[in-house]
């Protein structure tokens, strides 16, 4: 009974950190890739598109691989999500500045 009890609460383990992992990525993911998706339809440098989707990718898979250990192994995580917020926040700033520039694009024109 003892066996069965410890098996169950291992696989409820492994099911939570399976869980988390998945939200982590659903809370990051789709904003990142919208964001990389509008910077690839914008006239960017396709090597920043490679870079910034290189960087969520690795991140993401860095972070399962973390999460998914038991214990967890926090240097994985600390990587990923850095790795990801760096993605997140580079095409962030990428369209912000080029959104600003479009736009004061026509005041340097005027003099």
């Amino acid at each position: 009974m003892a066996a069965h009890r410890h098996r169950r609460q291992r696989r409820r383990a492994h099911a939570q950190r399976a869980m988390r992992a998945h939200a982590n990525s659903a809370k990051y993911v789709p904003l990142t890739l919208l964001l990389i998706y509008l910077i690839e339809i914008a006239p960017a440098h396709v090597m920043l598109v490679h870079a910034l989707s290189l960087a969520l990718l690795l991140g993401r898979a860095l972070h399962a691989g973390g999460v998914s250990r038991s214990p967890e192994d926090f240097r994985f995580r600390v990587a990923s999500m850095s790795l990801t917020l760096a993605s997140l926040l580079s095409a962030s700033l990428y369209l912000l500045l080029a959104h600003v520039s479009a736009a004061l694009a026509p005041l340097a024109g005027r003099d």
